[in-house]
């Protein structure tokens, strides 16, 4: 379920303006999540396939 959710959020979350990348994470109690690193604010859904999803703020990257 997992591998479906990345799979699924890579092919569409990644593509939202601010969003600079897509990998996996755990929740606190060890759930497995989608963890989402934007630049700026943006709308997500709570869940993808059932798995959480978890906006984390990336700050200021840039290229080196």
């Amino acid at each position: 379920m997992l591998r479906e959710a990345l799979d699924e959020a890579n092919n569409w979350i990644g593509k939202v303006p601010g969003v600079v990348m897509v990998g996996e994470g755990r929740a606190q109690d060890g759930s497995p999540t989608v963890d989402v690193w934007v630049t700026q604010p943006v709308s997500l859904p709570q869940k993808v396939k059932g798995v959480e999803v978890r906006v984390r703020n990336s700050g200021d990257i840039q290229a080196q």
